[in-house]
């Protein structure tokens, strides 16, 4: 609605025709309340650019609508004690309450669970799926949109406001910047202002979170390696041991991610993807070989990460070291196990590999990087799948790993 707003007359009448035709009868799939809260978000943000063409007739329909999904989101979006509240949907509601007229309001700012639903983060849990570039910084756009409407109303906002926006700054810094994910396939770099009012002020407290979070990460130059320790409650994209690589801002050695919930839910083609996507193989680390047991992750020294996967049969190991000038990577991979396992390095999509002698070259830009091990490695195919339910094709380096033998690889620049 907003793009035929810009459009013109005729364009933003046609769409809100055929918008209020299909939304205007209930419908259990677009009526779901997390779809009707990013709905309902949308609609908010560009409020004043729908209105500006919009007639007075027109205007009305749009307000019914918000106000039939304020109605909708709070009968819909009772939960019961213990369980944790949907930061989007919490946001929505608390948008609602702040923007809708007297006349058409449904409950009040402080009526919505949006503190109860920001609580998790300001104790260090984060709510699903704020591991994905692309939904950290949507939620973190919200609640900016929701602090600006506090303030447009003159109201206070909850305190777990602004302390829920320092760690999405925290981890903007830690994690963007980390995996180079700023731009992501298929779409545009988020706005300057945005990543204005979400840059980090304090790159050690970044450190800080991720260690909090069970993840680690070493700097050099322009080359970021985090290593995600696997030790934490979001088990939708915890993968002990996952490795993710950039280079100048560029991905690199990637993960392969997963579409959220809500797109596999909806999305039929999505619902082969989803299961796939969660197994072991789709992060950059061991696969094929199952452990059950509590994974750890120290950082002995700024450039050094040493992750360490028990269980009761079988063992992983991984020392990561990067070179003080960024320019290489040099790993180990151990098992102890009763069978072997599959090292797997998933490439970003823009990256191409090819096979030269003992070792692989891979170019992404005007970049070029060598991958040496064994001999006995492989190129094969791979995907990259991302919140919104893209995905692209892409390659990944496999390398078998047997107990007792222990494998050391390097990734650096061509020079």
């Amino acid at each position: 609605m907003v793009t035929a707003a810009k459009a013109g007359e005729d364009h933003l009448a046609a769409t809100v025709g055929q918008w209020f035709h299909y939304y205007g009868t209930y419908e259990q799939t677009a009526w779901h309340p997390y779809l009707v809260a990013r709905r309902s978000i949308a609609l908010l943000r560009h409020i004043e650019d729908l209105f500006v063409r919009m007639d007075n007739p027109g205007r009305a329909a749009v307000l019914d609508h918000l106000a039939r999904s304020a109605r909708h989101l709070a009968r819909r979006t009772g939960y019961a004690r213990g369980r944790r509240r949907n930061v989007t949907i919490a946001s929505a509601r608390t948008l609602l309450s702040l923007c809708l007229p007297p006349e058409r309001l449904i409950g009040q700012p402080g009526e919505t669970g949006l503190a109860e639903a920001l609580k998790p983060l300001t104790e260090g849990t984060l709510p699903f799926g704020w591991r994905s570039h692309t939904s950290l910084l949507d939620t973190g756009y919200t609640l900016l949109t929701v602090k600006e409407s506090f303030r447009g109303r003159r109201l206070s906002p909850p305190g777990a406001l602004d302390d829920s926006l320092k760690t999405i700054r925290l981890l903007a810094g830690a994690l963007l910047e980390t995996t180079g994910g700023l731009r992501l396939p298929g779409q545009s770099a988020p706005s300057p202002s945005l990543l204005s009012a979400l840059s980090p002020s304090d790159h050690s407290a970044a450190d800080r979170l991720l260690t909090d979070l069970g993840m680690g990460r070493v700097t050099a130059g322009t080359v970021k390696v985090l290593l995600d320790g696997g030790n934490h409650e979001d088990e939708e994209t915890a993968i002990p041991g996952a490795l993710s690589i950039s280079a100048d801002g560029q991905p690199l050695i990637v993960n392969c991610g997963a579409p959220s919930p809500i797109a596999a839910a909806f999305a039929r083609r999505l619902r082969p993807w989803r299961e796939a996507l969660l197994a072991q193989a789709a992060g950059s680390t061991l696969s094929d070989l199952p452990i059950e047991g509590t994974p750890s992750l120290i950082r002995p020294d700024p450039l050094t990460l040493l992750f360490d996967h028990k269980g009761r049969t079988a063992r992983h190991a991984r020392r990561i070291v990067l070179s003080p000038d960024g320019h290489d990577i040099s790993g180990d991979d151990a098992i102890e196990a009763p069978a072997s396992g599959t090292l797997r390095f998933h490439l970003a999509p823009e990256a191409r590999v090819d096979r030269e002698e003992d070792s692989l070259l891979i170019r992404i830009g005007r970049e070029r990087w060598r991958f040496s091990g064994p001999s006995t490695i492989e190129i094969e195919e791979s995907v990259s799948a991302w919140i919104d339910g893209t995905i692209v094709d892409s390659k990944q380096i496999v390398v078998p790993l047997f107990p007792g033998h222990p494998v050391q690889w390097t990734l650096g620049r061509d020079r």
